[in-house]
């Protein structure tokens, strides 16, 4: 939407005031979808789950990632509003496909929650009613969070915390090793799995073989009984190198991503095993790749068979 006639006002505060205008009438038609993003376990050779990523599919057929939107949604008041509404999808989401496809009873749902979510007074509330009213198992939720509500509030954190787990919510810590007290949160804090940020991953090349600071994250979280995700993994040498480091779980563009829900309900029909990892493929090319990889019910076997030749020392089972 447009506004004119503000010839005093400038290009800037237009497109923001557009921008405004036109994610409050985005809410109002349910723009607002959920894409999701594969999570397979390296050890198994299996899909484990999803994360759950948000995007504003707008009138003009393009499709805005959460950075474009999130931060003004929150500056209007907007954000628990989309949190809330995202949350009970995924959960809504993960239900449907358990009920209707009985393998996928062991899949997860990650959903990224903000600070502001984290402290309302009735967060952990909205958080079971959203898994009661699709009589969804809680140990199916797994709730992402960053390191800023845990350093600006962190005695309301862990009360929330306590009470998720309690219910039997898993949580995972989101960008673990970019911030200043990552090591002291996951000692003070309980958390199911920690995830490597892409930054890290990234240096996982030919030339630069096993990062001391990600071989020792891997160790840290081994050592505290804390699951891994490696976030960002984009080549198949990457993932290699995880797997030589018993890394658990990974996720990236490597995996074909960013799938819509009717898109993944295709995976579990099953279909002829073919070779299928690329670097940053399109999303049409992934999904065709993915809808060829699946054989009988066995999930997401990409080629590991090659990979596992390449590798110095058998993983674990």
């Amino acid at each position: 939407m447009l506004v004119a006639g503000a010839g005093a006002w400038s290009q800037s505060t237009l497109n923001r005031l557009n921008l405004e205008i036109d994610l409050r009438l985005g809410l109002s038609r349910k723009e607002f979808q959920l894409h999701y993003r594969p999570i397979v376990s390296l050890a198994t050779d299996q899909l484990v789950g999803f994360e759950a990523l948000l995007r504003w599919k707008r009138r003009d057929g393009g499709i805005s990632p959460p950075g474009d939107f999130i931060p003004l949604a929150e500056e209007m008041g907007l954000l628990n509003r989309v949190g809330t509404s995202s949350l009970r999808e995924a959960c809504r989401q993960l239900s449907a496909w358990r009920a209707e496809f009985p393998p996928a009873s062991r899949f997860g749902m990650t959903v990224n929650v903000s600070s502001r979510q984290l402290m309302q007074t009735d967060f952990v509330d909205q958080v079971a009613s959203a898994i009661r009213d699709v009589e969804l198992s809680p140990d199916g939720l797994q709730l992402e969070i960053t390191e800023t509500p845990l350093m600006e509030n962190p005695e309301a954190a862990a009360k929330a915390f306590g009470r998720l787990l309690k219910m039997g919510v898993r949580l995972y810590l989101d960008d673990f090793g970019t911030g200043y007290s990552s090591l002291s949160y996951l000692h003070r804090f309980p958390m199911n799995k920690i995830k490597i940020d892409r930054s890290f991953i990234s240096s996982l090349t030919a030339r630069q073989k096993h990062p001391a600071i990600v071989e020792s994250i891997i160790a840290l979280a081994r050592g505290l009984g804390t699951g891994v995700i490696a976030e960002g993994v984009e080549t198949r040498e990457q993932a290699n190198q995880l797997l030589v480091m018993e890394c658990g779980y990974a996720q990236g563009f490597y995996f074909p991503s960013r799938l819509l829900p009717r898109q993944n309900a295709s995976w579990f029909q099953g279909r002829p095993s073919q070779a299928m990892g690329c670097a940053r493929p399109s999303e049409s090319t992934c999904i065709e790749r993915l809808l060829s990889s699946f054989s009988s019910l066995k999930f997401f076997k990409f080629q590991v068979s090659s990979l596992k030749a390449r590798v110095s020392r058998p993983t674990r089972p």
